[in-house]
């Protein structure tokens, strides 16, 4: 009830929130511009009812939403929504006809005055891509009433449930037809800001609309009237909570259909740029639109432009680029190929899997990746892992590989909870569970591309994970990344004593612990390039004072942020950290 009608999403779990994005009806769960009409419209109603003077009414109506709107606080939406209702209300009052795109302009100005930077907000983006197509919309005649006068007569003289049920059903088939058509016209922004597609948001919202106007309602009854007469307050109570109660199982239920939300990668912004702007151009110039042939052919066909420059050129056909995600106390390794293809080394954080589930997919999408070839499991520990079943969620997997003691219960301490529940997870989603040890080789599509497992043998260490972990060597073109998950005694012993393995760039064995033998580890593979992926209590002056007396360059994630090296043929590695203000 805080959020809906008060815009306090404090107390709102990650699951309800993901719920009503993923479906399209955020818009219902956070106050926005359509509060703002409800109220205006509720007031409006009950006012009709009093032997006030119209100016009078439109006072009132204007007072209620000058007041919601302090309270709720002017974000852009309330804002153009309160500066929409007073403007009309003006003409109304003055005898003008409202000219919708003049204070649809004003609204903007106001907003943009208070903050430029609002327009790049998602927010207001859809809170003016949304109202203008309405405006549009408005000037179709939706009822349809028949033109013959003896039908018209007929229809007079109904009785009053058959002239409510048609009046119903005439208001649910134009809400829908608005619904589709505002989902259509944001899909593309929706998908460039939010990677989401949302096909439910269509008939949700004409069904969902209504219970959220209930709720209002009620609402405004409890806090105006509901004090002074308390059996009043209490039912009008129940209904506000019971109408939003239906509204959070009907959104719920809708988010577990098949089909009802899928994820992408979404538009790039030249794209967006360009069909908004031509967009714009056609709604505003009317005699200069083309035959509706020419126009649905043109959409096509910049749709098409659209989906096809997804990715396109995110890598060289002659780099391969690797980079650590910062996870905090965790790792994530995207290794992008030159072929296209995707492979992850890890994916989990110690803390929330949703927060860690965020950073991958955010860093996914704005490269432009809508698929993963494969995931690499280190080994047990959930803080590399955690991530794995909202990522199966969003993005297609071809396979994932593990340890041989992945789900060893002398290697995990005899706590297999997690590790089943990974494996009951991609059983369900059909993802192959494929186990890799000492001597393989993963398939690649690059001719110049060998990733190699030289850790663990395959029947394992009599030790815990950590000894266990997958040590993966991927080489292109004479330069080596050794990826060791986190490694240490006795498996980094088992390893150092094999003939040295020198290398490019190294992820540092569990997130540069003293545990991994720094100086040792540093002296047998000596590292031009080491990343520390772990958070500020992982950084330990010992282990990095190891690898730089060794002669590398090293970089945390905790200071630097993202780190990207780009391998190309016969040029020296580049690299570059992504830290976020």
């Amino acid at each position: 009830m805080l959020a809906t009608l008060l815009g306090d999403q404090e107390r709102l779990s990650d699951s309800t929130k993901d719920a009503f994005l993923n479906t399209g009806a955020i818009h219902l769960l956070v106050v926005s511009g359509a509060h703002v009409a409800l109220l205006a419209g509720i007031i409006w109603w009950i006012v009709q009812g009093t032997p006030l003077s119209n100016g009078t009414r439109l006072a009132v109506m204007l007072v209620t939403v000058g007041v919601y709107a302090l309270i709720v606080g002017l974000q852009p939406s309330v804002t153009r929504a309160t500066i929409l209702t007073v403007m009309t209300a003006v003409a109304f009052l003055t005898g003008r006809a409202p000219t919708m795109g003049n204070i649809l302009g004003l609204a903007a100005l106001a907003v943009f005055a208070l903050n430029p930077c609002e327009l790049f907000r998602s927010g207001t983006q859809f809170s003016f891509l949304a109202v203008s197509v309405l405006f549009l919309l408005s000037r179709w005649n939706w009822r349809r009433e028949p033109r013959d006068p003896l039908k018209r007569m007929m229809i007079a003289y109904h009785s009053w449930p058959q002239r409510v049920l048609r009046r119903t059903g005439q208001a649910l088939f134009a809400m829908t037809v608005a619904s589709l058509v505002v989902g259509v016209a944001m899909a593309p922004l929706v998908a460039y800001h939010f990677h989401v597609v949302t096909p439910a948001s269509i008939l949700l919202t004409p069904l969902a609309g209504p219970l959220i106007a209930v709720a209002l309602a009620a609402g405004l009854g409890v806090v105006t009237i509901g004090w002074l007469i308390p059996p009043l307050g209490w039912a009008l109570g129940w209904l506000c909570g019971t109408s939003l109660h239906l509204t959070e199982r009907l959104v719920q239920g809708a988010a577990e259909v098949p089909g009802s939300y899928f994820h992408t990668a979404g538009f790039p912004g030249w794209w967006l740029l360009a069909f908004y702007g031509v967009a714009g151009l056609w709604a505003a110039l009317p005699r200069w639109r083309p035959d509706w042939h020419w126009q649905t052919s043109a959409a096509l066909i910049w749709l098409a432009v659209g989906y096809a420059s997804i990715g396109f050129g995110r890598v060289a056909p002659d780099t391969l680029r690797v980079t650590f995600l910062a996870m905090g106390h965790g790792t994530c390794t995207v290794l992008e190929l030159p072929s296209g293809q995707t492979i992850l080394y890890d994916a989990g954080s110690l803390g929330s899997p949703y927060a860690a589930t965020k950073s991958i997919s955010a860093f996914l999408w704005s490269r432009g990746i809508s698929r993963l070839d494969a995931v690499v499991l280190s080994h047990a520990d959930i803080d590399h892992y955690n991530a794995m079943p909202g990522l199966l969620e969003r993005f297609p997997i071809g396979v994932v590989y593990i340890s041989p003691m992945m789900f060893d219960p002398v290697a995990t301490g005899g706590d297999l909870t997690a590790p089943n529940y990974l494996r009951d997870y991609l059983d369900a989603a059909g993802i192959p569970l494929r186990e890799i040890w000492m001597g393989d080789r993963l398939r690649t599509d690059d001719a110049y591309v060998t990733i190699e497992v030289h850790h663990p043998p395959r029947e394992g260490l009599m030790a815990r994970d950590n000894a266990n972990s997958l040590l993966l060597s991927v080489e292109y073109d004479g330069r080596r990344i050794l990826l060791p998950g986190d490694l240490e005694s006795p498996g980094i012993e088992q390893v150092i004593a094999d003939p040295p393995l020198d290398c490019d760039i190294l992820l540092a064995p569990h997130h540069g612990s003293p545990l991994s033998d720094p100086p040792g580890f540093a002296a047998w593979c000596t590292p031009e390039w080491v990343v520390f992926s772990g958070g500020d209590r992982d950084r330990t002056t010992l282990s990095q004072h190891s690898y730089q007396k060794a002669g590398a360059v090293v970089r945390h994630t905790a200071a630097s942020g993202a780190v990207s090296f780009d391998l190309r043929r016969q040029t020296a590695t580049k690299a570059a950290t992504f830290r976020a203000n």
